[in-house]
């Protein structure tokens, strides 16, 4: 589940596309019965085999009546309902639920968006002991994580650990006091890194240029894209690590009064 704060990014990516989704709900369902048919399924979601078939093979375009549909008969969650008809109506940014100030607040502390992302590493040990050495903190800690993440609906218990529901994003440009600490914090794990984390395992540089101040907002819009596409290309495949990126880009030069 993605959490960017601008500046962090944590988790799980959902599917890009709705019906990415409807194939991963297929999938899922078969790889836990082997003998579990398309047809099956499309009984499931309330529409023929023939058009679920084309609605997959990307040969009949999904409309919203029929993603509302599909997204009531799979049962999902407020949240999942929400991203998976954004998806279909083609928001480009569906995959990231925007958090209000007073809640992501209670999670500002860099602790609790890594323990999301820990949850989803392939190798995860859903043990207290066992992801609080990895986040070099205590066990107590990692429990009041889980219970304040849990209460706050970002993740759910599933069989013998958790799942992420949504991918998370903060606001843009508004004054922030969660997002300071937030920033801090991320700052302070890159100066830690300098020392502490092998050349190999980081990538630390800096560009000081004259510029326009005109082209900030694009320049705030292509940070953003990078971000959210690094994160793309990071997450997929075996996920072993956490990792944070943090972008500066700020004036050096003090205006004269």
């Amino acid at each position: 589940m993605p959490v960017d704060t601008v500046s962090h990014l944590a988790g799980v990516r959902l599917p890009e596309n709705p019906v990415e989704w409807i194939r991963r709900e297929y999938h899922e369902r078969r790889n836990r019965n082997q003998q579990y048919s398309l047809r099956a399924f499309a009984r499931l979601v309330g529409i023929s085999p023939g058009a679920l078939w084309e609605i997959i093979r990307g040969k009949r375009p999904l409309s919203l009546k029929t993603a509302q549909r599909i997204a009531d008969r799979l049962a999902f969650s407020p949240v999942e309902k929400d991203l998976f008809l954004r998806l279909a109506s083609g928001d480009r940014d569906a995959t990231y639920v925007e958090l209000s100030e007073d809640r992501f607040a209670l999670i500002a502390e860099w602790h609790h968006y890594a323990l999301i992302s820990l949850l989803e590493t392939t190798d995860c040990q859903f043990d207290v002991h066992w992801l609080a050495r990895r986040l070099g903190l205590i066990p107590s800690e990692i429990t009041a994580s889980l219970d304040l993440l849990e209460r706050l609906g970002l993740i759910e218990k599933s069989g013998v650990g958790y799942r992420t529901l949504a991918a998370l994003t903060t606001s843009q440009d508004v004054p922030s006091t969660a997002l300071k600490q937030s920033h801090r914090e991320g700052l302070e794990q890159a100066i830690q890194a300098i020392e502490q984390a092998p050349l190999q395992s980081r990538d630390i540089s800096s560009i000081t240029m004259a510029i326009n101040v005109s082209q900030i907002p694009k320049a705030k819009e292509l940070i953003r894209k990078f971000r959210r596409d690094l994160s793309g290309l990071l997450e997929s495949g075996v996920r072993s690590e956490v990792y944070n990126l943090n972008i500066q880009l700020v004036p050096v030069t003090k205006e004269i009064t």
